[in-house]
């Protein structure tokens, strides 16, 4: 095995980036948890033969955030299953790919209420940026109905995967629409709650003095190389 000492002016620099992003304590990156009585709700996972539809809900970051939970406005819940938190990238007012899951650690409570699902590895969330949150569960016997809140937003939907018969093969402007275009319209969203752990952007002048840093590392290590080079053809030559 090789072992590659780098400069300590190249440790300096990352260490120097790694200071630039400090822990604030974990804030609300999205709420539209609901503070009247609710009007209905709509269903995470397909335990009810009925359920034709899966729902997700648009949200924006005011800032960028290290993801901490993920909180569902839960009516009820039934069977053994765990629900699978996802979020989506935005592509033409809709959601696009899947970007990141979280699985609860076990089964949502029988009487709804908040529940939450911690983060499963790190993942950021960037200020400005469209995503979209929905749910499915681990188990197709199981189920949990999602309150709708009462503030309005952007909603879309499609068919549950495997089950067809909605109409809706691909997300779509169902159920309130998305910012996809005319015809599309804002409606009550679902309730749920995001919280993260927001990532300050490093000083000016912090980050041009670990650019320096780091420039002055990279070249230390081109004039040791060229120097390493230099020696051993030297050798060569008096050999």
């Amino acid at each position: 095995m090789i072992l590659r000492l780098y400069p300590a002016p190249l440790i300096g620099a990352v260490a120097l980036f790694f200071s630039c992003i400090e822990a604030s304590g974990s804030a609300l990156v999205v709420s539209t948890i609901r503070t009247g009585p609710p009007c209905c709700g709509e269903a995470i996972g397909i335990g009810n033969p009925d359920v034709r539809l899966q729902p997700a809900v648009r949200f924006v970051p005011t800032a960028d955030f290290l993801l901490d939970s993920i909180t569902f406005d839960l009516v009820s819940s039934f069977g053994s299953g765990a629900i699978v938190a996802q979020i989506y990238s935005e592509s033409g007012g809709l959601p696009d790919a899947l970007l990141y899951s979280a699985i609860a650690s076990g089964p949502s409570p029988t009487l709804g209420g908040l529940f939450s699902i911690g983060a499963a590895a790190p993942f950021i969330v960037l200020s400005g940026r469209p995503y979209w949150l929905t749910g499915t569960n681990t188990d197709p016997n199981s189920q949990s109905y999602w309150w709708y809140s009462d503030q309005m937003g952007w909603r879309a939907a499609r068919d549950i995967p495997g089950r067809g018969g909605a109409g809706f093969p691909n997300w779509g402007n169902a159920n309130g629409g998305g910012p996809a275009g005319a015809g599309t319209n804002q409606s009550l969203v679902l309730s749920f709650e995001i919280t993260g752990t927001q990532v300050p952007e490093p000083s000016a002048k912090s980050l041009e003095l670990a650019a320096l840093i780091v420039l002055f590392g990279w070249r230390s290590v081109q004039s040791k190389n060229a120097s390493d080079r230099q020696s051993k053809w030297s050798m060569r030559r008096s050999l």
